[in-house]
């Protein structure tokens, strides 16, 4: 792994395998600064500093995230992620937040944990379990070898804005949904939409996208309401079973049995 430090151009960090130790490197004459020896496995996160030159981050497959301070190579400060029932992690990526106080953590497991300064409370707001209703959708090739959704026959990164669920795969209140909305209004797939809808349309965007998951949320509740009543249990609802003309691009609903439906959302 390399990290350049952008600030001041003066470093070059290197993360090596072997021996799972950190080199920095001067960048105008090629000499090594410093060692940093912490990590007791593969070290696979390797980040400089938005505001400082001296701060360093790694994170690995040993569960540690550390903070240093890269020309003294010193450990500022040290994270040990390990679970009740899991164990230690391997961590698969550490990114700072733009203003350098935060650090995000993802892991082998699926969990992102979030170190830093301040309060955890707006955190606490959302809900722990946070999964797109897209994440372990199949994929396939059509016949001119493009990679499509099996369900929709639509490019991926076409696709309309995901659900926010839960790990059984249950939508969470409209309320968190738009919360998604917030950041992809004028990301990649705002403009999936439609195709003469504009990007900066917001106001006809968000109503669309209210309509759009009310109605996911009375089709929720319906199937919900029906799973009461009866003793075999029904599939959750997909984008094929919701209404096509609020969804815009999505697929018509196909008749598929219940059966194929839960082992299609699976």
């Amino acid at each position: 792994m390399i990290c350049w430090e952008r600030l001041t151009d003066s470093y070059l960090a290197t993360g090596h395998t072997p021996d799972c130790n950190i080199r920095i490197w001067n960048t105008s004459n090629g000499e090594m600064v410093s060692l940093l020896k912490g990590h007791t496995n593969e070290v696979f996160v390797v980040e400089c500093h938005p505001k400082e030159p001296r701060i360093l981050l790694t994170a690995g497959h040993d569960g540690q995230v550390i903070i240093w301070d890269m020309l003294a190579a010193v450990q500022l400060k040290v994270f040990q992620i390990e679970y009740k029932d899991e164990g230690v992690p391997c961590i698969f990526d550490c990114k700072w937040s733009p203003d350098g106080l935060t650090v995000a953590a993802a892991d082998i497991f699926g969990y992102l944990t979030i170190f830093g300064f301040g309060s955890s409370t707006p955190y606490e707001q959302h809900p722990e379990e946070q999964f797109f209703h897209t994440d372990y959708r199949p994929l396939m090739r059509d016949r001119n070898n493009y990679v499509v959704d099996e369900q929709t026959q639509l490019p991926p990164h076409l696709l309309p804005p995901p659900y926010l669920v839960d790990i059984d795969g249950h939508p969470y209140p409209v309320k968190y949904q738009e919360s998604i909305l917030k950041h992809l209004r004028t990301g990649t797939n705002a403009h999936s939409l439609s195709a003469d809808r504009p990007i900066d349309d917001t106001e006809d965007y968000d109503e669309y996208m209210r309509k759009h998951f009310a109605q996911f949320d009375k089709e929720r509740k319906t199937f919900q309401e029906r799973n009461r009543r009866s003793t075999q249990p029904t599939a959750m609802p997909t984008e094929s079973d919701v209404t096509p003309s609020l969804l815009g691009v999505m697929a018509p609903p196909t008749n598929t049995s219940t059966n194929d439906t839960a082992q299609d959302n699976r």
